[in-house]
């Protein structure tokens, strides 16, 4: 990968559209082109709804949507989407640097519908690969994101559920998350359930079991605020979780048809929950149905093991609070 030099670069810009997981585990790329071009500033590309993503990162000047955005006035652009809107959007750019998610062997496999495979003897995690491929430094602080919270100052006061994922095949049924929220009450911690545009059915349901829940409709804003003063999460592998993680809160993830090595958030306050079955993963992103009768990957999956790892996870050293510091 030949990069240009850091005196002929005072602008950059990175792309990547969608969708929220995605977009934030695109911090570590920002973090590792800031320390390539340090007297750089940087405006991150995205859509609208994940603009609260990036919009306090102390190395992204702005944030702007695609069509906002001029590409005549950055002196390199970083393609982190590479799809036709972005190809396109990007042809006059002086300098353009494009990551492709599939080499040639996964384009192949994608035809005949198989996950991304992963790389023998190598990182396998998105923002690690993107990285790598893009042969950038690796990032100070690690490869897992890092993001500010929205209010520093909030103290952690609540632990939150996040029951809902884009695809229903990621979905743990709803009547774990009944009983995970039953087994934290019993254990004094009790919990809310929070969602996004989707989730609606599967937030009434716990309401209905008794776990309190927060709308559906709140803005990315607000949920990050919500989050960033969680004193632990639960969730699904979806973009919610990733934030939560990036944000420097207790996590546990719940994994089934996608590959955990992958897509889990990564730190020392992430722990994943699988059953780790030889025929998961079975899909990239969750949206090929099971090929099985049932999901055994999930639906047999019971509540006390994602119990027994938040208690683990939230008693490090004896603290129920937060374990990593979000970014500085």
């Amino acid at each position: 990968m030949k990069w240009p030099a850091p005196d002929r670069v005072r602008t950059v810009a990175v792309v990547r559209l969608s969708s929220l997981g995605d977009v934030v585990l695109c911090e570590p790329v920002v973090r590792a082109l800031s320390a390539r071009y340090p007297a750089a500033e940087v405006t991150f590309v995205t859509r609208a709804a994940y603009h609260a993503v990036f919009d306090a990162h102390p190395n992204v000047r702005a944030v702007l949507t695609l069509e906002a955005a001029r590409v005549e006035d950055y002196d390199l652009v970083v393609d982190l989407h590479a799809r036709w809107e972005t190809r396109r959007w990007a042809r006059g750019a002086r300098r353009r640097v494009t990551w492709q998610k599939r080499d040639l062997i996964d384009l192949l496999g994608a035809v005949l519908r198989q996950p991304i495979r992963a790389r023998a003897g190598q990182a396998d995690g998105q923002s690690a690969r993107m990285v790598l491929d893009l042969e950038l430094p690796l990032p100070e602080g690690g490869l897992g994101a890092r993001l500010m919270p929205p209010n520093p100052s909030l103290p952690a006061v609540h632990g939150i559920l996040l029951p809902g994922a884009k695809w229903s095949t990621k979905r743990w049924p709803l009547a774990r998350w009944i009983e995970v929220g039953t087994l934290l009450t019993e254990r004094g911690r009790a919990s809310i359930a929070m969602g996004g545009p989707g989730d609606e059915a599967a937030l009434d349901a716990l309401q209905a079991a008794g776990v309190p829940t927060l709308p559906a409709d709140l803005s990315l804003r607000d949920a990050a605020t919500l989050l960033a003063g969680a004193r632990w999460v639960v969730g699904h592998d979806s973009g919610l979780t990733h934030l939560s993680a990036a944000l420097g809160r207790p996590t546990v993830v719940v994994f089934g048809p996608t590959r955990a090595s992958r897509w889990a958030p990564i730190g020392p306050h992430v722990r994943v929950v699988s059953r780790g079955l030889t025929c998961s993963p079975c899909s990239d992103f969750g949206q090929r149905p099971c090929p099985l009768e049932r999901r055994i990957c999930l639906d047999d999956l019971p509540a006390r093991p994602v119990v027994d790892a938040l208690l683990a996870l939230t008693s490090v050293s004896g603290r129920s609070e937060e374990i990593a510091e979000p970014m500085e």
